[in-house]
C-alpha cells in the first residue's frame, strides 16, 4: 500500500478527527503488516516553495511562523545581516531554502506553522 493510499484510507476513514489512542493502533496495525514505518509518514500537504505557501488556504500561517522565526533567530543572536556590498570578495554568501512544518496539539490539531 502507497502512502498516497494510506493518506486516502485515513481520510475515508475520518481517522483525523480521532483519539490519539485509535490511530496510534492503526499505525501499529499498518508497521505489522506492511514495510512501511509509520514515523516516516507525512499526511499533512505542507508546501515545498515559498510560492506553494502563498497559494495555500493557510498562507497567512506561513508568513506569521516565518516572521516568527525569524524573530526568535534574531532574538537569539543566531545570525547578523550584512549588505552584499560590504561581504569581502572571496566569501561565499550562504542561501537558505525554507522547511516547512506543522506542528500539532495531541489530538492532531495544527497548532503552530513553523518555517
Amino acid at each position: 500500500m502507497a502512502v498516497k493510499e494510506l493518506h486516502q484510507a485515513f481520510g475515508t476513514l475520518n481517522l483525523w478527527n480521532r483519539e490519539v489512542e485509535q490511530i496510534d493502533q492503526v499505525l501499529s496495525a499498518i508497521s505489522e503488516m506492511t514495510k512501511i514505518d509509520p514515523s516516516t509518514l507525512e499526511f499533512e500537504d505542507k508546501p515545498k516553495t515559498w510560492e506553494e505557501a502563498k497559494q495555500s488556504a493557510d498562507a497567512q500561517c506561513w508568513e506569521d511562523g516565518y516572521h516568527d522565526e525569524l524573530k526568535s533567530l534574531k532574538d537569539m543572536g543566531v545570525y547578523k545581516l550584512v549588505p552584499q556590498c560590504e561581504v569581502l570578495q572571496g566569501t561565499k554568501i550562504r542561501k537558505g531554502q525554507p522547511v516547512f512544518r506543522i506542528k500539532c496539539d495531541e489530538m492532531g490539531k495544527a497548532v503552530r506553522w513553523k518555517v
